[in-house]
């Protein structure tokens, strides 16, 4: 039995609320997507690792693939930017470049720049959002109860 304390008052549910269920659902669908993600990407690298010459050495970076398409599909759902892999991607592109280029990792470590920048003004923007969000509701609870004094 769970207590739920909201703006209707107190309540004893049985069970898990519709929100747990589907953030549960959520993120079993994104570990679903995660691994077989995962299994498409190991098959592609042994294809490329089999068929090209220095494909084992030079694809390699490919494996970070695997990796990006779970947490899409958990920013999408949840709504939530902070959850985009951009990681993921830098750290792809970076050795992708590192890889295939003949400059070594020297020049391409500014691509790893991207990642706090990215989440520095995500976060930034997700903050300013939600304190807008909360200002709003504050003005019309504020409203509300002028009206009712009137």
């Amino acid at each position: 039995m769970d207590l739920k304390v909201d703006e209707n008052g107190i309540r004893f549910t049985k069970g898990k609320s519709v929100e747990d269920r589907r953030k549960k659902f959520y993120s079993q669908l994104s570990w679903t997507v995660t691994t077989a993600s995962l299994m498409l990407v190991v098959v592609a690298y042994l294809v490329i690792g089999f068929t090209l010459e220095g494909g084992w050495s030079h694809f390699w970076p490919i494996l970070f693939l695997g990796l990006v398409p779970g947490p899409v599909v958990e920013c999408v759902l949840f709504k939530d930017p902070n959850r985009f892999p951009i990681w993921a991607l830098c750290l792809l592109a970076y050795f992708l470049c590192a890889a295939t280029a003949n400059l070594g990792y020297h020049p391409y470590w500014v691509i790893l720049l991207l990642i706090p920048i990215y989440y520095g003004i995500v976060n930034s923007l997700t903050k300013l959002v939600k304190a807008k969000k909360e200002l709003e509701k504050a003005e019309r609870e504020e409203r509300v109860e002028g009206k009712a004094e009137e």
